[in-house]
């Protein structure tokens, strides 16, 4: 009897290991976007116009498409031991222009989580709504790891964020320390110097306020070439028979729009593992 009780605990346990190691949630494939990922790049972009689906090798704003609007696009991701052992991950998907066509479009920065796929045994996502954040508070947060908002805000913050990967470690994971380094948080930070960087120290703040080092040149060029129409979505993947295609549509409204993913998952090539057109 002791032994037929250990088999069958046995077999649930294995029964609810199996499934809590399985992604919930929709995934769709690449061939339901008539898309052939069989002689994709991993970690590439493809976007569709009128001739089907390109290779996207320049600005987005330079892209020859019939007409402005939204275009939408493919963010390929084939199984790695580099990646995940999951198969599972996170990208960053950042949007908007520069310079700001208006000083309205500056104020606040969108954010946007549709997705809720459970990663193993982390956490589940919060539920979440579109909506938007001050940028003085996105900024602060995701550059400098300041956190003196109020509890709205920083709920806000707390709701977007979520778990992913072996580790179950938060999109806004940073480990601290006295010098500046690469961390999931400050990936989605808009400063190139802070996502290949990593996020200002609190020294570097003091002196920024001086006029003096990075931190203050970095504020410099923001100020003089801002950003408008700022949108950061988090996609999750999961790969299906070893690819997933993260759907990603992109609003081009003239030159100055811009696009940088994220992928949180890769690995970090050439100092960076962002990807900017």
């Amino acid at each position: 009897m002791m032994r037929r009780s250990l088999a069958t605990f046995s077999t649930i346990l294995g029964i609810v290991s199996s499934a809590a190691a399985q992604p919930s949630g929709p995934q769709r494939r690449c061939s339901d976007f008539g898309f052939s990922a069989e002689g994709a790049m991993d970690g590439q972009t493809y976007y569709k116009s009128d001739f089907g689906w390109s290779l996207l090798t320049t600005r987005i704003s330079d892209l020859r498409i019939s007409q402005r609007g939204v275009v939408q696009m493919l963010y390929v991701v084939k199984a790695d031991p580099a990646r995940t052992s999951s198969g599972m991950g996170v990208v960053v998907v950042k949007t908007g222009r520069v310079p700001a066509s208006d000083v309205a479009s500056t104020q606040n920065v969108k954010l946007v989580r549709k997705t809720a796929i459970k990663d193993g045994l982390c956490a589940a996502p919060r539920p979440f709504e579109d909506t938007s954040l001050p940028a003085d508070v996105y900024d602060g947060y995701h550059d400098y790891g300041r956190t003196r908002y109020s509890k709205a805000a920083l709920q806000t913050l707390q709701d977007f964020h979520m778990e992913f990967g072996p580790n179950c470690r938060r999109t806004d994971h940073d480990p601290g320390g006295l010098y500046r380094h690469v961390s999931n948080r400050a990936s989605f930070s808009y400063s190139t110097d802070v996502v290949d960087v990593g996020g200002y120290t609190g020294f570097e703040a003091a002196v920024a306020n001086l006029n003096f080092g990075r931190a203050a040149r970095a504020q410099a060029a923001q100020a003089e070439r801002p950003y408008g129409d700022r949108r950061t979505e988090i996609k999750q993947y999961a790969t299906a028979g070893g690819v997933a295609c993260v759907q990603i549509d992109v609003p081009v409204s003239d030159r100055g729009s811009f696009l940088r993913i994220n992928d949180l998952s890769a690995p970090i090539v050439d100092g960076t593992r962002e990807r900017r057109y």
